[in-house]
């Protein structure tokens, strides 16, 4: 499955997702929170044939949380692309792209994350994460190409429980969110899961409780 890219786990714990460079995969759960229970399925087009790498490879992938819409990102463009679902949580049921979004500060959106009100895209490249305004919930339209806040990864050194000191070295490669929209959790490369709660519900411009 070449690299795992980008994480996504809906909030009743029954679907979970990630990517490849080709291909985005679903695991349903038959047992909430369960791995173990999963079955998995991938596609790597839309149910019309668009492919979801337009020439690049697939670096980044979520999907909102009401289950209705897949963002992607790649690797040959700074665009992160919207797909809606006509079933919801069912990525076999993709559309075409209806949306794209090329965030400013971005090269390659390694992990991507909506806030629990739909109203944020969270976005990391390599060590940083940025915080992007949405015009509607979870909606790639319209939305401000400038981060209304950001974050460097490495000045969480020494104020995270397990004292790892070179975060400055490492990528995020996903991004997740708790339902209240309290908690960002940062997949990072070669160090593991990360959570962080955050001043603000749902915005990390006041910073986080460390």
């Amino acid at each position: 499955n070449w690299t795992p890219a980008g994480f996504y786990i809906n909030h009743a714990g029954t679907y979970y997702y990630y990517c490849s460079y080709s291909n985005v995969y679903q695991i349903s759960l038959s047992t909430a929170n369960d791995l173990t229970t999963g079955t998995e399925t991938y596609t790597n087009s839309t149910t019309s044939g668009q492919q979801f790498k337009n020439g690049g490879l697939i670096f980044g992938g979520t999907l909102s949380h009401t289950g209705h819409k897949l963002y992607i990102s790649e690797t040959n463009t700074t665009n992160i692309h919207e797909h809606p679902l006509n079933t919801n949580w069912d990525i076999s049921t993709a559309q075409n792209r209806t949306n794209s979004f090329n965030p400013n500060n971005i090269t390659y959106a390694y992990g991507m994350g909506w806030s629990a009100d739909g109203m944020k895209l969270w976005v990391a490249e390599y060590r940083y994460v940025y915080e992007y305004s949405a015009s509607s919930a979870y909606s790639l339209s319209g939305m401000s190409t400038t981060p209304s806040a950001s974050f460097d990864m490495q000045d969480l050194n020494g104020n995270v429980d397990n004292g790892v000191s070179d975060l400055n070295a490492q990528e995020i490669r996903g991004i997740a969110v708790s339902s209240d929209g309290n908690r960002l959790y940062l997949n990072i490369r070669s160090k593991g899961v990360y959570k962080l709660t955050m001043t603000t519900q749902n915005t990390i411009a006041d910073g986080f409780e460390l």
